[in-house]
């Protein structure tokens, strides 16, 4: 009885398995550091925004002042001034992210992400303390109506 022929196959049937299992390991180690770059590429665009976001505090002081932290237009003037740094600076990030801001798609997504991220940016610039106080409101005590 000639079992040869039979462990040929047996071991192409193995060395088969092992082939996929290897293929297998490799699609999901590719797609583990495309996931790892993914993320990396999103953390530097949220950093990048975050910064610019506080820049636009620096810019918009004389708005938050007149109008309070937590005004719309408070939140456009920083929002604006951030939109318009932000491909100047940190070009790479909007890239990386593969963001275009000229597209109103990623347009609508960057200012998403900075709606979402504005609370965090004000409160930390309010706590600050370079952030000057906020104007005193002068309290004006309004006597009682007098009683008949």
């Amino acid at each position: 009885m000639d079992l040869s022929n039979i462990e040929a196959q047996a071991l192409q049937l193995i060395a088969g398995l092992l082939g996929l299992a290897a293929i297998w390991t490799l699609k999901r180690m590719i797609a583990w550091l495309g996931l790892k770059l993914s993320v990396e590429r999103q953390a530097a665009l949220t950093s990048a925004i975050d910064k610019m976001l506080t820049f636009g505090v620096t810019k918009a002081e004389q708005v938050i002042a007149q109008k309070g932290w937590d005004h719309i237009d408070s939140k456009d003037a920083v929002i604006r001034v951030a939109l318009q740094a932000l491909p100047e600076k940190f070009p790479d990030a909007l890239a990386g992210a593969g963001i275009d801001l000229n597209a109103n798609d990623g347009r609508s997504q960057v200012i998403d992400q900075m709606t979402r991220m504005i609370p965090d940016v004000f409160a930390r610039a309010a706590a600050s303390p370079a952030t000057p106080p906020a104007p005193l409101q002068p309290i004006v005590i309004v006597p009682p109506a007098p009683g008949p």
